[in-house]
């Protein structure tokens, strides 16, 4: 029985560890010549979640030495207070929306902080799989469609 109990263990682990990340992985991504059409400043809407996230783990470590239904309104107050802050914090803050045309003609927008692009300048937009995009310049050669 415990030949078993050890064989099993070692096969878990092994089976385990291909599930390990591997630190030199490199994502893939997609990557595409655009044109940049437009260039304009867009002000954000605010955000409520990572005041309230803040808000309510102080406020429930506050609460320390108190009532575990002291702790809830504790925490429940500080969300509802970083929230409110965060959003007013948040809200009006400029970032800069680019219109890009694709080599297929597709007209893609994204929010970028790259603010030296003007319109007419030729770009490489870079996609990784979880969503995330960079643009860099690149030469105007690339731009020929």
């Amino acid at each position: 029985m415990r030949q078993r109990f050890l064989l099993l263990a070692l096969a878990s682990s092994i089976a385990l560890s291909g599930c390990a990340s591997n630190s030199g992985y490199v994502e893939p991504t997609r990557a595409e010549t655009a044109r940049v059409l437009d260039v304009h400043q867009v002000a954000s809407n605010g955000s409520w979640v990572p005041g309230a996230a803040i808000g309510g783990v102080a406020g429930v470590l506050t609460g320390s030495g108190h009532s575990t239904e002291s702790k809830l309104y504790r925490g429940a107050g500080g969300a509802l207070i970083g929230a409110a802050i965060n959003k007013v914090l948040t809200t009006g803050n400029l970032h800069t929306s680019l219109v890009l045309e694709n080599t297929r003609g597709e007209i893609i927008q994204v929010d970028h902080d790259a603010t030296d692009l003007r319109p007419g300048d030729c770009v490489v937009i870079n996609t990784r799989y979880d969503g995330k995009v960079s643009i860099q310049r690149t030469s105007p050669t690339q731009c020929s469609f």
